[in-house]
């Protein structure tokens, strides 16, 4: 847990074979992540997703962890979680609306599938049916060109980043476009999880996302509680 390496947790494959440990453990039917930061892409080569896709968990992170998520969902076939994690979310604020909706979509309760967005700003009016997929985008800009590219074809794009500038995140999205990452998606429909000033939401941000993405809806990723939201992945909405 203590392991260093330069700017990393550790070596490479040390880190790899702790996850690959996990998977194959019987006794372990979910895993956490405890932060992001930046890693996962080095780990990424050294999984085995044959062992993965014959021991499938529960997995949950955001940020640096959509790489792995992602990972999941097109090299194992797996339902993956993005959502709040341990040591900077769980564990150190009460997040008590986060805790109730993760517990109902982690048991898969009915009323888990129903996501609040009191701050949500729509942007088109329209309604859009697909499989979920996306994470942060700072790293599905990451994963172009890679053999872990995101797929979305027939998929509703969901994306999330924090405390980036606007031109940033227009930059990314042009990325994603120029791309062709953002083609086929279902009604170019495109969800945005922000963390971003409130000033940019309402003014800057629906303009870039209009002009770049067809999006239908903006709404923050963070409410003033600090509270975050888990989407699974790959599931039809």
């Amino acid at each position: 847990m203590n392991d260093r390496k330069h700017f990393l947790a550790g070596e490479d494959e040390d880190r790899a074979d702790d996850l690959m440990v996990m998977f194959q453990n019987p006794e372990i039917k979910a895993i956490f992540c405890a932060r992001g930061g930046y890693g996962v892409n080095r780990v990424l080569p050294l999984l085995d997703p044959k062992i993965i896709r014959k021991n499938p968990k529960v997995v949950v992170g955001s940020s640096d962890i959509t790489l792995l998520l992602i990972y999941l969902l097109q090299k194992c076939g797996l339902v993956s979680f993005h959502g709040p994690m341990v040591a900077g979310s769980f564990g150190c604020k009460p997040m008590k609306i986060s805790k109730t909706q993760f517990r109902k979509i982690l048991t898969g309760a009915k009323e888990g599938g129903h996501l609040k967005a009191p701050q949500a700003q729509v942007l088109q009016e329209r309604t859009a049916r697909g499989k979920l997929v996306g994470g942060c985008l700072t790293l599905m800009c990451r994963s172009l060109k890679t053999p872990y590219e995101i797929q979305t074809r027939d998929g509703i794009v969901l994306i999330e980043d924090v405390n980036e500038p606007a031109y940033r995140i227009d930059g990314m999205l042009w990325q994603l476009k120029a791309g062709c990452v953002l083609r086929g998606t279902i009604d170019q429909g495109l969800i945005y999880f922000l963390g971003v000033q409130l000033f940019l939401v309402s003014w800057l941000l629906p303009s870039c996302f209009k002009l770049i993405c067809n999006a239908l809806l903006v709404l923050s990723w963070r409410s003033r509680w600090g509270d975050e939201t888990t989407i699974p992945s790959s599931l039809n909405f």
